[in-house]
C-alpha cells in the first residue's frame, strides 16, 4: 500500500484478502514494515512492527463448522419402504454455515443398521 503523509501522525488501513479455509482454529499474527519510497527504484525501510508475541496484532480464525442434517424418506414421506427390486429413497439434507460462492458436492450412500 504506497501513500503519501499528510501529516506527521497518521492511521492508514491495509486490507488483506486471504483464503482462510485450512486456517480454522490458529492465530494469524500481522507483521507490518514501512519503507521510504521517495526514490522507488531504492525504498529505505524506516520502520517495522513485527512482534509475533504481540495480542493487536493477532487474530484468531475461527473454524467453520458446517452442520448437515438429513432426513430419508420414501417418495411420499413415509419412513417406511416395502422390499422391492427397486426402491427410491429421497434423502433431504440442510446445511447451516456455507461459504457463499464455494462449490460443493455432496454424496451420499446407504448403510444397513443392524
Amino acid at each position: 500500500y504506497t501513500f503519501v503523509a499528510d501529516d506527521e501522525e497518521m492511521k492508514v488501513e491495509i486490507s488483506y484478502t486471504l483464503n482462510a479455509s485450512a486456517l480454522g482454529g490458529k492465530n494469524l499474527v500481522t507483521f507490518e514494515e514501512l519503507y521510504d519510497f521517495s526514490n522507488p527504484d531504492e525504498p529505505v525501510k524506516v520502520a517495522e512492527h513485527k512482534d509475533i508475541e504481540d495480542d493487536w496484532q493477532t487474530l484468531l480464525i475461527t473454524e467453520r463448522i458446517i452442520k448437515i442434517h438429513t432426513t430419508a424418506t420414501d417418495k411420499d414421506g413415509n419412513k417406511e419402504l416395502e422390499a422391492g427390486k427397486k426402491v427410491t429413497i429421497i434423502d433431504t439434507v440442510t446445511l447451516e454455515s456455507l461459504e457463499v460462492g464455494t462449490q460443493y458436492k455432496l454424496v451420499g450412500w446407504q448403510m444397513l443398521k443392524e
